[in-house]
């Protein structure tokens, strides 16, 4: 069903052609079902993060090693976080901040701080990895999502409901491509949206066989 829903996708409309009436995924859509900001600060995705700048970023907001930084901007996928990585790193800096849970100096205290946003910004990179920006690897995440994060108190002024709608539909436009075989962008959000509108040709069809 969701294939056949991404079929009936026009990106032109930016807009699903059902064969009742026309349909799209609004703001307050995402707003409703996610429960994300629809107003703020938004990244442009199809700007490329330069090495010097991923290099800083990974080093600096994730603490990552030297060795694990430039197998990061190795990969064939460009400069990329890894779910298998960002996992191990946030496993690490929990254990270090743990261990430091009563620090005896102020050097003790500020590592433990330090490594605590650490953690937090790995396990959220991961989490908007693998729910809001997916990709058809399921593999990695993109590092330019990293600069939502930089200030942990700042991450509501992000526009994180428009960013979502934007990779979906640029997805959604690759998927009705010839020769695609593959499907991303939250699929859970299309899972949503094709069992609101199965109700809705439901209804549709008693109301005219009422009539």
């Amino acid at each position: 069903m969701i294939r056949t829903l991404c079929e009936m996708f026009h990106s032109e409309a930016s807009s699903f052609h059902l064969p009742v009436r026309g349909m799209t995924i609004t703001l307050d859509d995402v707003s409703n079902l996610l429960h994300v900001p629809i107003k703020g600060r938004s990244l442009d995705f199809e700007k490329k993060v330069s090495r010097e700048h991923g290099v800083s970023m990974m080093t600096r907001y994730l603490g990552m090693s030297a060795a694990a930084v430039a197998k990061a901007c190795k990969a064939k996928y460009g400069a990329h976080l890894t779910f298998v990585a960002l996992k191990r790193l946030y496993e690490d800096h929990l254990i270090v901040a743990r261990q430091l849970d009563v620090p005896q100096s102020r050097e003790e205290l500020k590592e433990r701080d330090r490594r605590r946003e650490w953690c937090v910004r790995s396990f959220l990179i991961y989490l908007v990895g693998c729910t809001l920006f997916t990709n058809k690897t399921d593999k990695h995440t993109e590092v330019i999502n990293l600069e939502c994060m930089v200030d942990l108190t700042a991450m509501n002024r992000w526009l994180w409901g428009g960013m979502k709608l934007a990779h979906l539909y640029h997805y959604l436009t690759d998927s009705v491509q010839p020769r695609t075989k593959t499907m991303s962008g939250c699929v859970t959000l299309l899972i949503v949206i094709n069992s609101i509108m199965f109700i809705y040709l439901i209804r549709f069809f008693f109301l005219c066989s009422s009539i």
